[in-house]
C-alpha cells in the first residue's frame, strides 16, 4: 500500500517528479522519490557522473 505524502500517493510523487535519467534534469537531483521492482525510497542526492575515458553517464545515491 503507498504511504501518503499529502493528498497524492508515492506513487503519484514519483509520477509527477518524472525521471531524472533522462537528461532534462540537472547534475544533482535532492529528495528524488523512486520505486524500482517493488522497494520505495527517496534519495537524499542522485548525482550524475560522467565517466572521463568513455563519456558514459551514470547516476549514483548519495545519503546526506
Amino acid at each position: 500500500m503507498d504511504s501518503k505524502r499529502g493528498e497524492r500517493t508515492f506513487q503519484q510523487w514519483v509520477d509527477d517528479v518524472g525521471n531524472p535519467f533522462t537528461g532534462k534534469y540537472d547534475d544533482i537531483v535532492y529528495q528524488m522519490p523512486f520505486i524500482h521492482k517493488g522497494i520505495q525510497g527517496i534519495a537524499d542526492f542522485v548525482v550524475k557522473v560522467v565517466n572521463p575515458e568513455t563519456g558514459v553517464v551514470s547516476y549514483e545515491p548519495v545519503d546526506a
